[in-house]
């Protein structure tokens, strides 16, 4: 049903979203702490 894509369609969105944020506080935390 268009409803339980709806849904799938928010999971990805949700988990790119966390993605996104993690890999911005990876980048930041490489950047204040160069190897």
């Amino acid at each position: 049903s268009t409803q339980e894509l709806d849904a799938v369609i928010d999971r990805i969105r949700n988990v790119q979203g966390v993605l996104d944020t993690f890999s911005t506080i990876v980048l930041s935390t490489k950047l204040d702490r160069p190897e």
